[in-house]
Parts: C-alpha cells; sequence; structure tokens
C-alpha cells in the first residue's frame, strides 16, 4: 500500500535536469519520518538517450519549501542508461537519513545530454516490495 503523501514523483518525465513533480512537508524538522523509512525510485518507462546522457539522482532536505538553501542527503553516481533502460529498474532503495529539515525532495540532474524518453517513480516506504505467493 502506498500512501500518497509520500509519492514525490508518479511517472514524472525526466528528459533534463529537474526537481521531484511534488515534495513532502515532514511539519517538523528532525526525526519526523518515520525511522527505518526508505526512499525508494523505480523506473516507470524505459530512459532512451540520443546523446549519452546519464542521471544523478539526489535527496535534498530544506527548512522552506522552496528549496533555495537546500541540502543534500545522498545521491547516487552517474546511472548510464543502461542501467535505466528497462520497466522496473530500481535507481535507488536506501534509509533516509535522520537529519531531514521540514521540506524534503528528489532532484534529478542528467548530465552529458538529455533523455528522449524515461519516467520515474519517487516514493518513501516503510519497507521494500515483497512478493507473496498467493497460490499456497
Amino acid at each position: 500500500m502506498l500512501d500518497a503523501y509520500l509519492v514525490m514523483s508518479d511517472a514524472q518525465e525526466v528528459l533534463t535536469t529537474a526537481a521531484s513533480t511534488s515534495f513532502i512537508d515532514t511539519l517538523a524538522a528532525g526525526d519526523a519520518i518515520s525511522p527505518g523509512a526508505r526512499l525508494k525510485i523505480l523506473v516507470n518507462s524505459a530512459f532512451t538517450t540520443g546523446d549519452s546522457a546519464d542521471l544523478t539522482v539526489a535527496l535534498q532536505t530544506d527548512d522552506n519549501s522552496d528549496f533555495s538553501s537546500a541540502t543534500t542527503l545522498t545521491t547516487t553516481s552517474a546511472l548510464a542508461v543502461t542501467s535505466i533502460d528497462a520497466i522496473g529498474d530500481s535507481i535507488t532503495d536506501i534509509v533516509i537519513p535522520p537529519v531531514c529539515e521540514r521540506y524534503v525532495r528528489v532532484y534529478y540532474t542528467v548530465d552529458t545530454g538529455s533523455f528522449t524518453a524515461g519516467k520515474l517513480d519517487a516514493r518513501i516506504v516503510l519497507d521494500t516490495a515483497k512478493t507473496v505467493d498467493k497460490q499456497l
């Protein structure tokens, strides 16, 4: 089950550098996000590029909603298109550090060029997805 308030990107097209379409207001700084909560980002639609673009994804926090003095909490390495060219590819699945300020967002940086297609889902979850065999 997903909480709509914890979704920062829902099939967000990421062709050039951009922030997530939504941010999360934790209503308080510090440990307002549940301990152990995870940032999970998945490819919703395969990425393609004509000029070898790559993608770096950062989790940012700030004390104001315009993110004018954003702090990066964690970032991925540069991801080549071959790492994000299939639906369901996992970009990141990490525990969120307990040092968040009031607002949290994801920031996508496209390096080297641009993508011609590609969409991402980014959300905070309490646990990674588990497959349940319903035929037991």
